[in-house]
């Protein structure tokens, strides 16, 4: 329309691949559609029950304010060994 490419050169198909690359970093790379830490947020701030969430090498790695007041853990021993948290 614009006749800003050469005549029978289409650019829309590299267009369409460039947008679908695009797409496909920010869905699986950057989670754009992901749901999880909007949820924990309104889930975990409000639950009236403790909930420690340890990793697979038994590290803290978040702690709701319910658990904080159960165990005296506050928020920046998160990261440390969960045997280490308890001696303490």
């Amino acid at each position: 329309m614009l006749k800003l490419t050469p005549a029978g050169l289409n650019l829309t198909p590299m267009s369409f691949l460039l947008a679908g690359l695009i797409y496909f970093v920010t869905l699986f790379r950057f989670r754009l559609f992901d749901l999880v830490p909007v949820a924990r947020d309104m889930l975990s701030e409000s639950m009236s029950d403790g909930v420690l969430v340890p990793d697979l090498h038994q590290r803290l790695l978040d702690i709701n304010p319910a658990a904080q007041q159960l165990t005296g853990i506050s928020v920046t021993c998160l990261g440390q060994p969960l045997r280490q948290l308890g001696s303490s």
